[in-house]
């Protein structure tokens, strides 16, 4: 992982941190809703997480989570070990979901990427345009 992609996973586990620090407790739903409606100091500035339409565009897998920046970036929080949070160069995302171990995201554009573990063909989303 680059200095970046090191950058925004630090960044993401602030997040989480500062989450559950304001929630005061471990509960995923409590955190949940705090990460969808807070704001957090981060390496990386103000983060939140928020698209234009005030949605807040949260994804949690089996081992990691991510979340959807209203720049069009994507911050993960998690396990990594099958690469499902290497989303560091992914640029103008519109939505993201998470699997066990993979992350997909749906760009401005409609085409679809994938990472992480991908033992089913799961990241074979290469040629995928959404219209």
């Amino acid at each position: 992982m680059d200095w970046w992609g090191q950058l925004y996973y630090y960044a993401g586990l602030q997040c989480f941190q500062q989450a559950i620090e304001k929630a005061g407790t471990l509960d995923q739903s409590v955190i949940r809703d705090i990460l969808a409606t807070e704001h957090f100091t981060t390496v990386l500035g103000d983060t939140w997480f928020e698209d234009s339409n005030g949605n807040h565009p949260i994804a949690a897998g089996g081992l990691h989570t991510v979340g959807l920046k209203c720049d069009g970036t994507v911050v993960p929080v998690g396990a990594t070990g099958y690469g499902q949070c290497n989303v560091t160069g992914w640029t103008n995302i519109v939505q993201v979901a998470a699997g066990y171990g993979h992350t997909v995201g749906l760009k401005s554009d409609g085409h679809v990427v994938a990472v992480g573990l991908n033992g089913n063909g799961q990241c074979n989303v290469g040629s995928w345009r959404l219209r």
